[in-house]
């Protein structure tokens, strides 16, 4: 049996000012007169034609300076045994440490950005861990921890993918896991 403390620091949660208004990719626009509607699946917005920054989907976007950034240090702590011919986990935790910091005056706007970055991370978190105690592998014990090691590594980076999505658009599901309706 191995016990092994294992940390993934992770650079997550980076706002960065923009000129004019985005219109993220998930939204339905429709132009009308001087205005530009902007209907996102909890509502709709009317914005002047002029504070919509015409340009086309796949061209680059200036951002302006880094204006926070929530950090997310993923823990990982685990135990595996030899079970017959497999090798299972026996212990699992997966928890992560929060850190943010702002590099302007934080806005309510942004802080409420940020949350949602510490929210990401924590729900992750535990849907991570869910994720690796169902590992079981067949070989040696140093190839199962090898293995499980890359698995926490890929999530971690689904992670990054999540959070890469959010700054972006701002559009994360607000669904609870299932463990937690229960």
């Amino acid at each position: 049996m191995k016990t092994v403390l294992f940390l993934l620091f992770t650079g997550l949660g980076v706002a960065r000012a923009e000129e004019g208004v985005r219109l993220p990719a998930s939204t339905t626009t429709v132009r009308t007169g001087g205005a530009v509607k902007v209907v996102y699946p909890f509502g709709a917005v009317t914005v002047p034609k002029s504070a919509v920054a015409v340009a086309p989907v796949d061209a680059p976007t200036e951002k302006g300076p880094l204006q926070a950034q929530t950090r997310g240090r993923f823990h990982f702590n685990y135990a595996l045994e030899r079970r017959g011919r497999r090798v299972v986990v026996r212990r699992v935790r997966v928890w992560v440490a929060n850190r943010e910091t702002y590099h302007a005056a934080p806005t309510e706007r942004l802080r409420e950005h940020e949350a949602m970055h510490v929210r990401i991370n924590e729900r992750e978190a535990r849907r991570i861990e869910k994720v690796l105690r169902g590992f079981a592998t067949a070989g040696s014990l140093d190839a199962a921890e090898k293995e499980l090691k890359a698995r926490f590594n890929a999530e971690v980076e689904g992670v990054r993918r999540l959070h890469a999505d959010w700054d972006e658009n701002h559009v994360f599901p607000l669904d609870p896991p299932a463990d937690e309706t229960e």
